[in-house]
């Protein structure tokens, strides 16, 4: 799964780098994979919410 987080970030900046001319959005990279991760971990929480609750 690490593996799998880095993929995200190194795709990112990856098509950051190919797409060089967007100006809005290089200044707003670090938002995006923010938001890109935040909504990975929202859809796991929510897929094992039942799972979760018998931990507490």
């Amino acid at each position: 799964m690490v593996v799998w987080a880095v993929t995200i970030a190194v795709f990112w900046y990856t098509t950051l780098h190919n797409l060089h001319k967007g100006r809005t959005v290089l200044r707003y990279h670090s938002v995006v994979l923010v938001l890109w991760y935040a909504v990975i971990a929202a859809a796991v929480l929510q897929a094992f919410w039942s799972y979760w609750k018998t931990l507490v």
